[in-house]
């Protein structure tokens, strides 16, 4: 079993009537991993460190009712 979490932040900015400019910010955490398999008499293993991902985003927002 492993943990994973995410939290973000944003905001946006009205530039018309249709469109928004959009920023943002999100943060990714994923726990390590460790897997096993063995295969006639040999085993063979995977682990892996848990990973934090940081990410800032901008983007166009189009608003059409």
């Amino acid at each position: 079993m492993s943990f994973a979490a995410q939290a973000s932040v944003g905001t946006s900015y009205q530039l018309s009537d249709i469109t928004e400019l959009d920023f943002n910010y999100r943060y990714l955490y994923i726990d390590g991993v460790q897997s096993s398999l063995a295969v006639e008499n040999r085993t063979s293993t995977v682990e892996t460190e848990g990973t934090h991902d940081h990410q800032i985003r901008a983007g166009l927002r189009f608003n059409v009712n």
